[in-house]
């Protein structure tokens, strides 16, 4: 849900209760890949559903890994506001890290 730092006040409030509310129909038991693809403004959305595979540190932006990291699988995490706007955020699973880049 776009609202970038400099958006004015009345976006970042209109931004924020569309999240709210997408958050609500995904506790209500709402396909999360159709919602995405429903009300994500992500181009990249319509193909991937939502799915943004396994991420590591720094693949993405702080408060948005933050969340990423506290979030136990399965469960749903947001509204996250980063510079872009705000994200919900589900853990669909985990793997173990396949070791570091030298």
């Amino acid at each position: 849900f776009l609202a970038p730092d400099d958006a004015p006040p009345a976006d970042t409030v209109a931004a924020l209760q569309r999240a709210l509310s997408a958050r609500d129909q995904l506790r209500a038991g709402a396909d999360f890949t159709q919602l995405a693809k429903q009300l994500s403004q992500d181009p990249g959305v319509q193909q991937n559903g939502g799915n943004l595979g396994f991420l590591t540190a720094f693949q993405a932006v702080y408060p948005f890994e933050t969340a990423m990291y506290a979030t136990p699988v399965g469960q749903l995490a947001g509204p996250v506001r980063s510079r872009a706007g705000y994200h919900l955020i589900k853990i669909n699973a985990r793997r173990p890290a396949r070791g570091t880049v030298q």
